[in-house]
């Protein structure tokens, strides 16, 4: 692909064909609000949205901490031994800690009464997918390739690190480790610190091996994990942590931050802390190491973090990515909810990187998953962050209405097949279900059509 060369005649026939398909595609969903007002939107909420992140933060460490001592007193009580010989006579200590730290977020009352899993379900940012360009992308946006594996917020707190994936579950690791140790503050018995010492990540965790340029392996396609999923069983020792964003650093919350200062906090935090040659890599068992962004400023830059997604290669970094976050650099960080300030781009040459047939199996021949209108309607069926209705199943379908109905593809079209059995599915964004129609009418948003928009 020829990022950002002068389109010829043929490009332009092309561009005008998508162009139209997109105009068709407005106008049969002609309720939903533009994309730009959207943004805009999004921009004023969080200006006026102020919430106590520092008691967020603190409520998170301790719900993954209280998780650990049910664990704890699960295992004491079928006999198990729970303490690590690490741990010593430390232990003690570290429960009056969280005691205090308990006091403070004003949790009071039974601890057993707190809900862990609802404490950590949606402490992701989710993106929309793109389609469409943002008018403002050169002035106002930076861009980061998007890691091919599990989507997790990790957990790094009283000398321990943990996983957890977008639906709030623990993630475990290979030999059913729930728990391992990691270089950052409050990740390993090194670097615990005291009970304000914590750190909370948005991470990519990735299986097979990683290796620096220059090894005589490197990441493999087959090695890479599904974005939608992923095992994490599945890894043979060789995963790796990719790091996109950073919510919380040695007990300092960055959420309510702009994307441009989070992101030089996070690269700054690692070159001076994680990779400084002082530090201990003893208590490191996997690799950690944050993503690099570009400016969408220029054309060059555009095409330098496209080419590395393309090729696996980073900044002496391989590893295997499957699209692009385009993310304005204003936005603050809103833990559980999807944004229009951060878009997941995608196209075949970036998937079909982490091996032959991907984009096909995971695209084009993947269906949807949608949720029944709840007007009262019983068979119409839609998004689960928009009413327009998709499909029309028909009053005569029996669908529960709490649950996903599973939905495939006839041509363009969407059939839905009944209810999903698969516990905890989810239904599709509206911006993904956009996406999953421009590309089987080969309408796709492309690079060039993005770099273009830089030259203007």
């Amino acid at each position: 692909m020829n990022v950002g060369q002068p389109p010829g005649d043929d490009d332009d026939v092309k561009s005008s064909s998508r162009q139209n398909h997109r105009t068709s595609l407005k106008k049969a969903y002609s309720s939903r609000v533009s994309k730009e007002k959207q943004r805009r939107d999004a921009l004023s909420r969080q200006d006026n949205a102020r919430r106590d992140f520092a008691d967020h933060a603190r409520r998170i460490v301790v719900q993954a901490s209280k998780e650990e001592e049910s664990e704890s007193k699960t295992k004491r009580g079928r006999g198990e031994e729970y303490v690590d010989d690490d741990e010593g006579e430390e232990r003690k200590e570290e429960k009056k800690r969280m005691k205090r730290t308990t006091t403070k977020t004003g949790d009071g009352g039974n601890d057993d009464d707190v809900d862990v899993k609802k404490t950590e379900r949606g402490e992701l940012q989710l993106p929309e997918y793109m389609t469409d360009v943002p008018t403002d992308l050169g002035e106002n946006w930076l861009c980061q390739p998007k890691p091919r594996g599990k989507r997790c917020a990790v957990i790094a707190a009283r000398g321990r690190t943990s996983a957890f994936d977008a639906r709030g579950k623990r993630i475990t690791l290979e030999n059913k480790k729930k728990y391992f140790q990691s270089a950052i503050p409050g990740g390993s018995f090194q670097t615990r610190g005291n009970s304000e010492t914590f750190c909370i990540l948005d991470c990519v965790y990735g299986g097979g091996e990683r290796r620096r340029v220059g090894d005589a392996a490197v990441a493999g396609d087959d090695d890479a994990m599904e974005e939608d999923g992923g095992n994490a069983n599945d890894d043979n020792g060789g995963g790796y942590f990719v790091v996109l964003d950073v919510m919380a650093w040695n007990g300092a919350e960055t959420y309510g931050c702009d994307v441009e200062f989070r992101s030089f906090w996070l690269q700054s935090k690692f070159a001076s802390e994680i990779d400084s040659c002082a530090v201990s890599r003893d208590g490191h068992e996997y690799p950690m190491f944050p993503a690099p962004i570009f400016s969408c400023a220029t054309v060059n830059e555009l095409r330098m973090c496209y080419e590395g997604a393309r090729m696996k290669s980073f900044g002496g970094y391989v590893f295997a990515c499957d699209g692009l976050i385009f993310r304005d650099k204003r936005a603050s960080y809103t833990p559980g909810e999807s944004t229009p300030l951060a878009l997941l781009y995608k196209d075949e040459a970036l998937c079909e990187s982490c091996g032959e047939g991907t984009f096909r199996r995971e695209v084009l021949e993947r269906g949807c998953f949608l949720k029944v209108k709840r007007d009262g309607s019983g068979g119409d069926l839609c998004a689960i962050d928009d009413n327009t209705v998709l499909v029309s199943a028909g009053g005569g379908n029996q669908l529960n209405p709490n649950v996903a109905v599973r939905c495939e593809w006839e041509g363009d079209k969407l059939v839905p097949r009944g209810n999903c059995e698969r516990k905890g599915t989810r239904p599709d964004a509206f911006s993904k279900i956009q996406f999953y129609i421009a590309c089987k009418t080969n309408n796709p948003l492309t690079m060039d059509e993005i770099a273009s928009s830089v030259c203007k």
